[in-house]
């Protein structure tokens, strides 16, 4: 009998992944890859690129300044230039702008982008309005503080990205990289006031579910226990809750309209943290 052994290693860097695969030491990396259409034009019998279920995002902590004021996060998002983040992760092959929580493919999801310089119908974003977006900072009167974003290890172009916005925004950002065990213990513990964190999620299966459940119910977080917590906003909205309940049981019983039921969700849920445009 032949025993077949798959070893998959964390944390590396990637232009050291990237040798790895050349080299054929190794055949598979989980991480943003820059210039992947480079990389395909000259490896074209060995590199693939496959659509995946997930986001790369940003959580801000919506009970501590200056995130707990939703101008300040609708003003954030008007100004992130998503094609510059694009690039930053490798291009049009590597990911694509996004303006909510659901990536496509996944029931429940309807393009629509109320943060681009040009809102319209099509659900398309169009490019930062950073005017409109210092205005909203100016209205909170949070210009000039201290913003800390913390990132794990390895967590790619995401985090400086950030930090460079809320720059431009006015804040005196700065970036902190943690070990792993640290950030984890860290941003999962509200009454360390962490103020905004990194993030990504590939999902489990295609289902909003698997979204939503994981980080926006009240019960993904909890004030004393850093282990018991998922929510890195620490947001919690009862009446939600309960419409999460009736979308969960419409999956088993009417996946049509528990489709419908998640994108009503994810609207909310973008009245709430990001203040919707409408």
């Amino acid at each position: 009998m032949t025993t077949s052994v798959l070893v998959w290693t964390f944390c590396q860097p990637v232009p050291k992944e990237i040798a790895e695969i050349e080299a054929g030491s190794a055949d598979w990396s989980n991480d943003f890859i820059p210039d992947i259409g480079a990389l395909a034009a000259q490896f074209p019998a060995r590199a693939h690129v496959n659509p995946a279920l997930s986001v790369a995002y940003v959580a801000f902590n919506t009970r501590v300044a200056p995130f707990n004021d939703q101008r300040v996060r609708q003003a954030f998002n008007l100004a992130a230039n998503r094609a510059e983040l694009v690039d930053m992760l490798g291009g049009p092959d590597a990911a694509s702008p996004a303006c909510q929580i659901l990536p496509p493919g996944v029931p429940g999801y309807r393009q629509y982008c109320p943060f681009t310089v040009d809102p319209s119908q099509s659900g398309a974003w169009v490019g930062p309005d950073l005017a409109a977006a210092r205005k909203l900072v100016a209205e909170s009167g949070t210009e000039g503080m201290r913003v800390v974003f913390w990132s794990p290890p390895g967590a790619g172009p995401t985090s400086g990205f950030a930090v460079s916005v809320l720059r431009q925004l006015g804040y005196r950002a700065s970036m902190v990289t943690p070990s792993l065990n640290t950030f984890f213990e860290k941003v999962n513990d509200l009454r360390r006031n962490v103020q905004v964190v990194d993030g990504g999620w590939y999902a489990d299966y295609p289902s909003a579910s698997d979204f939503f459940d994981q980080f926006f119910r009240c019960s993904a977080w909890k004030l004393a226990d850093p282990g018991a917590v998922r929510n890195g906003s620490f947001f919690c909205e009862r009446g939600l809750d309960h419409e999460m309940d009736i979308a969960d049981h419409e999956e088993l019983t009417n996946p049509p309209q528990a489709a419908a039921s998640w994108a009503a969700v994810n609207g909310v849920l973008l009245d709430q943290l990001e203040i919707r445009q409408r």
